[in-house]
C-alpha cells in the first residue's frame, strides 16, 4: 500500500503496513511500488500487516466500537 501523507499515520504506518509518500510527484509513488514489487519478502510483510490493519475497520468491528461508545454515554 503506497499512499499520500493525507492518510493518517494511525492507518498507514510507514514501512510497517504501507508507505506514505510526502510529495506530489508520481515518480515517487512509482519508485516505492517498484521497491515493493522487487522485494517479495517486503511485499509479503507489508501485505500481512495491511490486512491486519484493515481488519480493524470491518463493519462488524466498527459497529462494536459505536456500540461501546453508546453504552459509555448511557
Amino acid at each position: 500500500m503506497v499512499v499520500s501523507e493525507a492518510i493518517p499515520e494511525e492507518v498507514v504506518r510507514n514501512g510497517i503496513n504501507g508507505f506514505r509518500i510526502f510529495s506530489f510527484e508520481p515518480n515517487d509513488y512509482a519508485a516505492k511500488h517498484f521497491v515493493l514489487f522487487k522485494n517479495d519478502n517486503l511485499w509479503k510483510k507489508i501485505s500481512r500487516h495491511a490486512c491486519e490493519e484493515a481488519e480493524k475497520y470491518t463493519y462488524t468491528n466498527v459497529a462494536k466500537q459505536y456500540e461501546n461508545i453508546i453504552r459509555w454515554l448511557l
